[in-house]
């Protein structure tokens, strides 16, 4: 038996693979979560028909209309990236205090387990946030995807 302050961390994947998510989905939020730039939408089919003072009103009414989905956008991804960084980090520090435990008791065991299953709760709360995300902004989905992929695979679903 090793004196416990001897004991070294063992290797544990889980956490490597938390990191890994965490940095890409960190390098996913400073691009915006892939989102995909607003559009303007189609003419009205009977535009050509109305008068100079309408076609101007209609074009600054899109405009504005426009630039406030894009600050809604741009407000939503600020609030997401602090929510989805939060989790990310809850779910390495719950694999580390758990990874950092040397059980010797049953109570112990059962602790690091709590532990194990608050950083399991965490990933749950992450994949639930980045579908969130994917249905509420227009952005690449597949880049979120990926992501909720890794998750689940690490989870072990």
């Amino acid at each position: 038996m090793v004196i416990e302050s001897k004991r070294k961390e063992t290797p544990f994947s889980a956490r490597d693979n938390a990191l890994d998510i965490w940095k890409h989905l960190t390098e996913l939020s400073f691009r915006g979560f892939g989102i995909k730039p607003r559009k303007m939408p189609k003419l009205p089919s009977n535009f050509s028909e109305w008068g100079e003072e309408s076609k101007e009103r209609w074009q600054r009414n899109m405009e504005a209309t426009i630039e406030m989905q894009r600050a809604w956008d741009m407000n939503f991804i600020e609030n997401e990236t602090k929510v989805v960084d939060d989790l990310c980090r809850k779910i390495v520090y719950a694999i580390d205090q758990a990874n950092s435990m040397s059980p010797q008791y049953l109570c112990e065991c059962d602790e690091q387990r709590l532990l194990v299953d608050k950083a399991i709760g965490y990933c749950n709360n992450l994949k639930r946030e980045l579908n969130h995300i994917a249905e509420t902004i227009p952005c690449n989905k597949n880049y979120l995807a990926i992501q909720t992929e890794d998750i689940e695979k690490e989870v072990g679903y």
